[in-house]
């Protein structure tokens, strides 16, 4: 079961950070807070205002 979601031996594992990839940075953080806040949402940690 722990091997499902396994990285391939060869990825390269390492954050844009880590890479020195100013390019990536931004939309990688970006995308960590959309996933975390969607995750938040599903949870029912938060609620999303619905606009008008």
């Amino acid at each position: 079961a722990a091997r499902v979601n396994r990285l391939a031996d060869d990825a390269d594992y390492r954050t844009p950070w880590e890479r020195d990839d100013d390019g990536a940075l931004v939309s990688y953080e970006l995308d960590m807070i959309r996933r975390s806040a969607a995750n938040m949402k599903k949870f029912d940690f938060i609620a999303m205002e619905k606009s008008a």
